[in-house]
Formats: structure tokens, sequence, C-alpha cells
């Protein structure tokens, strides 16, 4: 259509919104003012009130689909000072939900998509609309609500708010005081650029503001997908740090071999217990490493014993087949011991005592744990606590401790 067959028409149509009460959309809404700027015979009553008129204040917002329509929702907030206010906001309510208030109608939105459609090449309608009433005790709003169609476009996998705007005469010019416009984005999809800054995933403007030739504009962008498509997202990520989880414990099970959990061997079960619990201090005694790696013990295994490490006669006694049998009795998981058997075995890798400072450290528990375990552990004659200045000294029963 030409320059001069729109101008025709937008002068048409601020015609025909000027017999109907309300001025033209694109000369005062949003850019018009926003008080008392309705001509209803409601209005016309309220604003003769002796406390003058209502303060209004008023909310554009625009939630954008993903199919390209976008929900408009107009809010119009009066303030209601006293008695006479909300009986005049209540007679003007009346009217907004029949259709009939005229400051507040949906036809300035369809001549505004009239114009956007032509500027467009896009078709454009208005429905679903839809009126509502909210008041609370200080204010009354007047809720406007509709679907616009084809407000934005899609170019490749992004989806566009801009040319909309882009209309001669513009039937969006700008924000006067007390008003303001919000643009939501589409589930499933990001910002990728925009004329204002994104605030708690939003785009604001506040008035007064004049958009001239900076009108808005919004491209969006989907946000990558999760699951079986392949794309890499939250589930994705969550799986792999489970399978990589599952690898390492299975690597570490694999590269521990532990002694199983108990107490210390005692006389009565034979001599060659006997003769297990005397050789256990060898990591205690001076060279005992050396001994260690001239057994051939890797030094990286973290759970070898130093039972029969720097002992000839006892190596030399026990068969391949017998070494074997108890390596494979002592893999035992760290994670699979209960607290009573760590500390235990922590015991045994140390020589049969430790300082209960050391418990904490190696096992990582708070000292409250700590203390209540092996205060337990003691009253069942597993361990003995010794206390030695302001330390306790824990070993195991019949051992006599070390004062270090």
């Amino acid at each position: 259509m030409p320059a001069w067959s729109r101008a025709i028409v937008a002068i048409a149509l601020a015609g025909v919104l000027l017999v109907a009460g309300v001025a033209p959309l694109y000369a005062l809404a949003p850019g018009g003012p926003s008080t008392g700027g309705s001509h209803s015979p409601a209005d016309a009553r309220v604003q003769a009130l002796p406390e003058s008129s209502f303060d209004v204040a008023t909310t554009y917002r625009i939630d954008i689909r993903s199919d390209g329509d976008a929900r408009w929702t107009i809010n119009r907030t009066f303030a209601l000072e006293n008695d006479s206010h909300r009986e005049g906001f209540e007679a003007i309510a009346e009217e907004f939900i029949d259709g009939e208030y005229s400051g507040q109608t949906v036809d300035a939105f369809e001549g505004a998509s009239g114009l956007a459609a032509e500027a467009t090449g896009r078709e454009m309608t208005i429905v679903d609309v839809s009126h509502n009433v909210r008041t609370s005790n200080d204010s009354g709003s007047l809720l406007l609500s509709f679907i616009w169609t084809n407000f934005s476009y899609e170019n490749g996998d992004r989806l566009h708010v801009d040319d909309v705007f882009e209309t001669d005469p513009s039937w969006f010019p700008g924000l006067s005081e007390h008003e303001r416009l919000i643009i939501a984005r589409p589930a499933g999809y990001q910002y990728y650029s925009a004329s204002t800054n994104v605030e708690n995933q939003l785009l604001r403007w506040e008035g007064p503001h004049t958009f001239g030739s900076e009108r808005p504009y919004i491209v969006f962008s989907p946000i990558s997908p999760s699951g079986p498509t392949g794309q890499t997202g939250p589930g994705a990520f969550v799986l792999g740090g489970v399978a990589l989880l599952s690898v390492l414990v299975i690597l570490g099970y694999a590269a521990r071999i532990g002694k199983l959990p108990g107490r210390r061997p005692t006389a009565e079960a034979g001599s060659s217990a006997s003769t297990t619990a005397g050789d256990s201090r060898a990591d205690d005694e001076p060279g005992g490493a050396t001994d260690e790696r001239a057994t051939g013990v890797d030094e990286y295994d973290e759970g070898a014993d130093s039972e029969g490490v720097g002992d000839s006669e006892h190596t030399a006694a026990t068969t391949p087949e017998e070494g074997a049998e108890e390596a494979e009795e002592d893999e035992v998981d760290k994670d699979l011991l209960s607290d009573e058997e760590r500390v235990e075995r922590l015991l045994d890798e140390n020589g049969g005592r430790m300082k209960q400072a050391h418990i904490v450290e190696e096992t990582g528990w708070s000292n409250a744990k700590v203390s209540q375990l092996l205060s337990a552990m003691a009253d069942d004659g597993r361990i003995e606590k010794l206390r030695i200045g302001r330390e306790n000294l824990i070993s195991f029963p019949d051992e006599e401790p070390d004062q270090r």
C-alpha cells in the first residue's frame, strides 16, 4: 500500500477512535497521559469528585510465545484514597467488564495490529480478549488481556520481535510518566540480543521514554535441549558424572588391598597368630620402610599391612598360595566398613595405638562423633582409652600404650 494510502488509513482509524471516545493508540497509548485519559460518563463522574482525579499507573506486559503469537496484558491501576474513589472505581469497573468503558478498550490495538500487518506483510488479528478487575484496600486495577497473532517471526532457529513496532506513523511512540513496558521471553528460548538490558529474565522500559528511531527489538535463540537428542544438557552432565564416578570407584577398589577388619590377634588364636602379632610392629622399627620395599610390596598400596614385612622367617614360611589367599581376604573397600571397623583398621595400620586427634584427622569426622564412638567402643571392650595430659591415647585391649 502506498504511503498516502497508509496515511488515509491512519486518519480514518483516528477518526473512528475519537468517535468512540478514546484517543488513537499511537497518540495516547502508551505515549499519552495515564491519568484522566477517558471520557466515559462514569469517568467524568469520578473526575468531578472533590478529591480530584485518580492517580493511575499503567503497565503493558507482552509475553512472547514460541509460535510467534504474543499475550498482551494492559494493567491500569487506580489509587483509591477514600470511599468516594472506591465508589467511583466500582462504577468504572462495571462498565469495563461489560466492554463499555471507553477509557480502556481493545479497539485501539485492533487498529494498531492492522497498521503492523500492513508494514510487515504478516496477517495479524486480536483474539481471546478478556476483562478482569482486581481491588485491594488502596487500589483497583483494570486488566485488559488479549492475544496478538503473528507478533513475532522466525529467522532460522531464532525468533525476532522488531518489525511490528516499525510502522509509519508509529502506533507505539513511547511511554509517558507512570507507564512501563515489560516483555517476557517464550518458553524454551533465551535472550540473544535486545535493545535494553535483561533484568530478572524480563525486558523493561520505564516512562517517560520516547523510542524514536530506537524502537524495541529483541532476538530470542532456542535453549539447547537435553536427553536422547544427544545434545548437551543438564541430564547429560548428570549421567556423565555418575558414569565417571562409577569408573573411579572401580579403579580405586582395584588399586587398594586392605586388611580385613577385626580385633588384634591374641595368644588364644594360636602360635601363628602370635607370630603375626609380634611382626605387626615392623613398621615402627627403624628401616621398616626399607624392609617393605625389599619384599616387593608396592609403595602405592595404601592398604598394605606391615605383617610379615622385615621378618625373613615368617616370609619364607608363607607359600605363594597362602599369600594369595591373604591378599584376597584383605581386599576390602573402606567405604564398606562400619565406623568401629574403620577405627580398628586405623589402629592396626598404626601399630595398635593412635592419638584421638589423629583419628579425627584420618577419618574427617567431627570431634564429637569420634569421642562418642570411642567411648562406645571402650565400653564394649574393643579399645582402651588412656588420658595423657589433654589428649587421649587409643589402643587395642592388652596393648601397652606408648606415651608418645
